[in-house]
């Protein structure tokens, strides 16, 4: 197993986690193997199947924090790009290229990220795909946060938002309203990013989807923080903890309690401040792992919320041709209720 840190994060990136939402072919506790395992046909061809592998090998990589299964993930990838030119396979070939621009922004490689998911992007437009073309702007969006582009995520965001509203798809509308929340607090616009998370937050509890909501309630209450409103960001923050809790996320857990520590002592509630303190830290040592570390894996594990299940239903829609495209599998009375609720923060995964 190959294991890498990640590079020194910023405390107001802390703020954000839950806002990255680039990686695609990250795995978080989605449903993605119940729906393959539904929906999979016999007509899939080889070229889509290198696609599901790069797929798979990505989530083994993030589940067993192994950078070298990430890389090979993004080796398999192109060579399906690379199969899907020589078969003028342009669906597959799009979904291969959107793979990997969420495997390379995951690996904090954005210009690569952004190059493929640009590409993706253009292919989806001809094909007119919807459901293609707004996945890649999300996508292409988080290359541009790293990239240290704001205006240009933000353009990207609120892209995908209006693609994902006219075809009334609440999970990928709540994925992309915490994105544009995030881009949003990074320019240290509270309010604005504010009414994104919220809405998020709805949207997630809407369809079931604890994680989403875990990460949502974080941001609503980091958008108090940041204005000094401490009483109000504390209720979010509870709330937040709770979740991460039921999700067994302690990572999560950890960075709440850390904020909440902020806003109760903003707040001058002291005492709580100390018992808050004391639960982060024997949560410390439970875990075995550092302040820094939490904070890493949160931001991480934020990144990856959504954009599985996206990539999944994109996926099925290419193999399977079941539904036709701009069309959500999303089954909340099915599918959701049995959602693997797995660990998936990670330490360090990402290869500088």
């Amino acid at each position: 197993m190959h294991r890498q840190r990640l590079a020194p994060i910023p405390v107001l990136a802390v703020l954000l986690a839950g806002l990255l939402p680039m990686q695609p072919a990250l795995t978080a506790p989605v449903d993605a193997s119940r729906l393959l395992a539904q929906r999979t046909s016999n007509q899939q061809t080889g070229v889509q199947s290198l696609v599901k592998q790069g797929l798979d090998q990505f989530q083994h990589g993030i589940e067993t924090v192994d950078t070298k299964m990430m890389s090979e993930a993004a080796q398999t990838l192109q060579s399906a790009i690379s199969s899907a030119q020589d078969q003028d396979d342009r669906e597959t070939e799009a979904l291969a290229h959107l793979s990997l621009g969420g495997v390379s922004n995951s690996r904090l490689r954005p210009k690569q990220g952004k190059e493929a998911c640009q590409r993706s992007l253009e292919l989806y437009q001809n094909l007119a795909d919807p459901s293609g073309e707004a996945l890649s702007q999300l996508c292409l969006g988080s290359s541009y946060i790293f990239l240290g582009k704001l205006d240009k995520a933000r353009d990207a965001f609120q892209s995908a938002l209006t693609l994902y509203q006219q075809f009334k798809d609440p999970y990928g509308e709540a994925a992309t309203n915490l994105a544009l929340g995030g881009s949003y607090l990074m320019e240290i616009k509270p309010q604005q990013a504010r009414t994104a998370f919220q809405r998020s937050l709805e949207l997630y509890q809407s369809v079931d989807e604890p994680a989403g909501e875990a990460h949502a309630l974080l941001n609503v209450g980091g958008s108090y923080l940041i204005q000094q409103e401490f009483e109000q960001a504390i209720p979010f923050y509870e709330q937040a903890r709770e979740r991460f809790r039921q999700l067994n996320q302690p990572s999560g857990e950890i960075m709440t309690l850390f904020f909440m520590s902020m806003a109760y002592g903003g707040a001058k509630k002291f005492l709580k401040v100390i018992e808050v303190s004391k639960s982060v830290q024997a949560l410390l040592a439970q875990e075995n792992i550092s302040l820094e570390a939490s904070f890493e894996n949160l931001v991480v594990a934020g990144a990856t919320i959504a954009m599985p299940r996206l990539l999944m239903d994109q996926y099925e829609r290419t193999s399977n041709q079941i539904q036709p495209a701009g069309t959500k599998f999303l089954q909340k009375a099915d599918g959701n209720k049995d959602r693997k609720k797995s660990r998936y923060y990670v330490r360090s995964c990402c290869q500088q």
